[in-house]
């Protein structure tokens, strides 16, 4: 069995507070978050935390405004042993992704879209991109975060096609979470910049799925997609939801 962190880089502590903070394995003491604030780029705080802990770990990066349902750490940890198990190859696990043909696999809760996202695939089963709401990197795999992409955005999807190129794999699990997150309104200058720089690095590679733009050299689809939502979301609140998570997730049998 593998040591489990769990990590999460803040800038809104009321937000930490109403959603991660709130878990049932947090609030109890079964897992006690590592906090990162005041970070430029989730590089430098993922990195950091991956120099820390110990060669075996393995570490849940996850962002502020999700919400883990009771349970949700022995089943994190049921997954881990089952990837130990099935592959000795894997690098990184998510909770939601895409498949290569750009099919979502896994479960997820998002409240800005007031729906659960999910595939119909077996679990776990490959990915080629992850929602970086909650991505597992085993430190064993000595993959990191590249420290030149300076954005909270693409990360995923940047750090799967780097374990891919040394021959590693991603998979999503079955580990169903509530993503308790604001209103998207736009694709802002941080995505484009960030879409741009991982479309540069990885230009062989392309096309290739991303949640939400495939990524391709040009910039095009990004453009267009900027536009449906600025459209699409005319007038919505694009403030954080502070009702309460653990409701959606009684809701939806989750807990």
């Amino acid at each position: 069995m593998s040591d489990i962190y769990l990590a999460a880089a803040v800038n809104d502590d009321l937000v930490l507070q109403n959603c991660l903070l709130r878990s049932p394995d947090i609030r109890d003491g079964s897992i006690e978050p590592i906090i990162k604030r005041g970070y430029r780029a989730a590089a430098d705080a993922y990195n950091e935390v991956l120099d820390a802990v110990p060669e075996d770990a393995v570490v849940a990066f996850v962002h502020q405004d999700v919400y883990l349902p009771e349970g949700t750490l022995q089943r994190l940890s049921a997954a881990i042993d089952d990837l130990n198990d099935r592959d000795s190859r894997w690098a990184i696990a998510a909770v939601l992704g895409k498949d290569l043909e750009g099919q979502l696999v896994g479960r997820v809760w998002s409240t800005s879209w007031s729906k659960v996202f999910s595939g119909n695939q077996e679990l776990p089963s490959k990915i080629v991109t992850a929602d970086e709401l909650f991505i597992v990197v085993r430190k064993a795999s000595s993959i990191r975060f590249d420290p030149k992409l300076e954005s909270f955005h693409l990360f995923a999807t940047d750090i799967i096609l780097t374990a891919n190129a040394a021959g590693l794999k991603a998979y999503a699990i079955d580990c169903p979470v509530v993503h308790h997150e604001k209103v998207v309104k736009k694709l802002d200058r941080g995505y484009q910049s960030a879409y741009n720089f991982v479309a540069k690095k990885w230009r062989g590679q392309l096309p290739r799925p991303t949640m939400i733009v495939e990524l391709r050299r040009s910039m095009f689809a990004v453009k267009m997609t900027d536009l449906r939502l600025r459209l699409f979301r005319i007038g919505a609140d694009g403030s954080p939801p502070m009702s309460n998570p653990a409701e959606i997730a009684q809701r939806l049998d989750w807990e």
